[in-house]
């Protein structure tokens, strides 16, 4: 029979199993985390226009699978410089299913990429 807490959680001997069983995870999802540096790829503006605009529509539409497979292969590319802190913030947002804040960063994502150069490239690219 477990123990409880005052604050209603499990006593705190239990904890280091859970950490255990989580830990043991790892090597499991480790292929699933984001591709190294080296491994990503540069894509035309036009490629991540039209992923970031499959992303729009997937959260619009509550489809959350391809919205989660978008992410996965906007991922894989470098963006530019000047879009990498909202490429991380989507990140963020779609890892805690903030699906309007989703919608809102895309957009906004989007118009950026539109104003750039044609080879959709800045001076450096981010990861």
């Amino acid at each position: 029979m477990a123990v409880w807490n005052a604050t209603g959680g499990r006593n705190a001997r239990e904890a280091p199993d859970a950490l255990k069983k989580l830990q043991s995870l790892k090597a499991l999802l480790q292929p699933f985390g984001e591709p190294s540096e080296r491994a990503r790829r540069a894509a035309s503006k036009e490629e991540l226009l039209g992923l970031l605009k499959t992303l729009e529509d997937a959260v619009g539409n509550f489809d959350m699978n391809l919205a989660d497979e978008t992410m996965r292969r906007l991922n894989e590319y470098s963006f530019p410089a000047q879009c990498a802190t909202q490429i991380e913030l989507l990140k963020t947002y779609m890892a805690d299913v903030a699906m309007e804040e989703v919608l809102e960063l895309a957009k906004s994502l989007r118009r950026a990429l539109e104003e750039l150069p044609e080879d959709g490239t800045s001076a450096k690219e981010a990861d």
